[in-house]
């Protein structure tokens, strides 16, 4: 009796467990959806407004599902199943249903069911045109209709809590991160805090040439659907700044200033912002370097924090940085930002080499007498 009891109550405390995790898990960001002009894929889309299709092909919301990066660490991690929440938001982009765990520890193992809506057409299409415009079985945007649209069309502009349910995840349960693990909306929130006053569509999307929004309309001021991120170097430079850079014999500091609208970095920890001071000799070959990282380090599965020295929002700071190089004959800084570490088995299970990992973002070199 007193060992049924114990099994019965180790039942119970399963059951409570993977219901309190399974809660605190993100959920399906979007309702089911039914096509309202001939298909819920974007290349439906495409055909009428073509250069707004192009432009979202080269962004990363067109690549969230083909991403080489997100594919590898997506299977390392063991294929979880809230990823897809965000990288293919479309309940008919998943061929699962999750509606709870059967266990949440060592690791989440989902209650899942076909999916009867599932189109497996749609599962590279990443976040596509109607994860973001369709609502209440209209496309929104921010003009009016012109003309007999193919589908029904309603004026609404599209704000930034479009960008909350997938930039901003706050796992508590197990949990020690002093901040959310993905933070960049509540970095947002306190850019606008502290006085700043641009919101996500306004720097990642910034305004575009007239151009006609669907065939044959007329030129309209539109935003660039590439969605910039860290990969643009120009849009990069305009985010982390380098204010100020002085030379000594073997000295130099460098004053960064974060002009974005969150932490820089900010979202995935693997992300970080390499400072480095380097010796060269007369031709121009590195003898002695030394460098400081800007980067919030998470170890994982533990979600302990072990250390983060990422930019506030409109944070300015000086780093300062020695090498010991008498023969030196120059100094250079230079400011990388780096997606991942080359030498990590995501990047290298990938396919990725350094090149295609880092961003140059500023050198700067001087002669020593």
């Amino acid at each position: 009796m007193i060992v049924t009891l114990g099994l019965v109550g180790a039942v119970g405390a399963n059951v409570w467990l993977t219901d309190l995790v399974y809660n605190d898990l993100p959920q399906a960001p979007l309702p089911p959806m039914d096509p309202i002009a001939g298909g819920l894929d974007s290349a439906t889309c495409g055909g009428c407004h073509t250069q707004i299709h192009s432009a979202w092909k080269l962004s990363a919301h067109g690549r969230a599902h083909l991403d080489p990066l997100y594919l590898a660490d997506f299977r390392d991690q063991g294929e979880p199943y809230v990823c897809e929440y965000c990288h293919t938001p479309l309940v008919e982009q998943r061929a699962q249903v999750v509606s709870g765990l059967w266990m949440a520890w060592p690791a989440f193992v989902p209650q899942t069911t076909a999916n009867p809506r599932h189109d497996p057409a749609l599962r590279t299409d990443g976040i596509g045109c109607v994860a973001c415009h369709q609502r209440d079985g209209a496309m929104i945007g921010p003009f009016e209709a012109q003309g007999s649209p193919p589908h029904p069309t309603r004026k609404e502009a599209l704000g930034v809590e479009l960008c909350r349910p997938c930039h901003f995840l706050d796992l508590k349960v197990g949990s020690e991160l002093p901040r959310p693990i993905q933070d960049t909306f509540g970095e947002w929130e306190e850019y606008r805090r502290l006085g700043g006053e641009k919101d996500c569509i306004e720097c990642h999307m910034p305004r575009t040439e007239p151009v006609p929004v669907a065939l044959g309309g007329p030129p309209r001021l539109g935003r660039d659907h590439r969605l910039k991120g860290p990969t643009d170097v120009n849009f990069l430079r305009s985010g982390l700044v380098v204010r100020a850079v002085e030379f000594g014999d073997q000295t130099a500091t460098v004053t960064l200033y974060n002009g974005s609208g969150h932490r820089l970095p900010t979202a995935e920890p693997q992300r970080r912002v390499e400072v480095i001071l380097e010796a060269l000799d007369g031709r121009g070959a590195v003898i002695a370097s030394a460098s400081e990282s800007l980067q919030r380090v998470i170890l994982l599965p533990k979600l302990i924090e072990s250390a983060d020295t990422t930019l506030r929002p409109r944070e300015e700071r000086t780093l300062a940085l020695h090498v010991t190089a008498d023969s030196a004959r120059s100094l250079r800084v230079r400011v990388v930002f780096h997606l991942w570490d080359p030498d990590h088995h995501v990047a290298r299970a990938a396919g990725l080499r350094e090149e295609a990992l880092r961003v140059p973002v500023f050198s700067q070199t001087k002669a020593l007498p």
